[in-house]
């Protein structure tokens, strides 16, 4: 179990090199350098949490004016699906911001990653664009950033600057800390809409199923009506609602009329039998 960890570990370590290694070399080949007034890994503040772009440009009033995300990754999923959302909102906020997203051509996403990023190329049409590049460009893009990260050892090696690298190592947990804690959240607001979405979805058939019972309720009442002309409202609610059906009901009341009128006779004829034994008696 513990060999497994290690290993997935391993690859994730690797992943993210290549990942960096990715960036730095893709940002150097488009100009987004420091000198140019790019800055790396920088955090922009929303209301859905902290945006750490890969490379960021802002005005002097600290105002994001382009940033780029770069993603060396065969799928992108639901962390690309909540950047997204932090990106519209930048966006939204700042009619000047502009955003660009650079992925593998042969990146594959899920539908709602798919249809955030179609939406925002739809609705900031020349503000936010997604640049494809080929296993080649990849492939390029990451020996160069490999070479840049062997520059930047060397020189932080060479400066000896500890605290500075331990400043930067810091901030890097917090920031990723930050992240973490924003999917956390992010994914607990879905959840939770997802519930409520399904007690609504609940109330509107249990609404349905009630409108449908008393619709038939209604109907069976009709045919009441129409079978046992005459008939007291209370009887027809009661008979509606009791299963019985319209013809039986009718049937059930001739019955029991005509045992009614027989009773009635056998009554008088008794009566009439007495009467007679006692005018003999006389």
């Amino acid at each position: 179990m513990r060999e497994t960890e290690r290993r997935a570990s391993e690859r994730g370590r690797k992943s993210n090199e290549k990942g960096r290694a990715f960036h730095e070399g893709q940002a150097r080949e488009r100009g987004e350098t420091e000198a140019a007034g790019w800055q790396h890994e920088k955090t922009t503040n929303t209301s859905l949490g902290g945006r750490r772009h890969d490379t960021v440009r802002r005005d002097k009033d600290g105002r994001v004016r382009d940033f780029t995300e770069y993603k060396n990754r065969h799928r992108l999923e639901s962390d690309a699906f909540f950047q997204l959302q932090k990106d519209r909102e930048i966006l939204e906020r700042d009619e000047r911001a502009r955003g660009t997203w650079v992925i593998r051509d042969d990146a594959r996403m899920d539908e709602r990653t798919r249809t955030a990023m179609e939406r925002m190329r739809r609705d900031f049409p020349d503000r936010f664009k997604v640049e494809r590049v080929n296993r080649e460009q990849v492939r390029d893009a990451v020996r160069a950033g490999e070479k840049i990260e062997r520059e930047r050892g060397r020189e932080q090696l060479e400066l000896h600057d500890v605290e500075r690298l331990r400043q930067a190592d810091r901030e890097r947990k917090r920031q990723r800390t930050q992240e973490r804690a924003d999917r956390v959240r992010a994914q607990a607001q879905a959840r939770e809409t997802a519930e409520r979405e399904r007690k609504e979805a609940e109330q509107a058939e249990r609404t349905r199923v009630l409108r449908a019972r008393t619709d038939a309720i209604h109907d069976r009442e009709r045919e009441f009506r129409a079978a046992m002309p005459g008939a007291p409202d209370d009887v027809i609610s009661t008979l509606a609602r009791s299963g019985q059906l319209p013809g039986d009901a009718a049937r059930a009341s001739r019955e029991a009329a005509e045992r009614a009128t027989r009773a009635g006779r056998d009554a008088e004829r008794q009566r009439e039998r007495d009467d007679r034994g006692r005018g003999r008696d006389r």
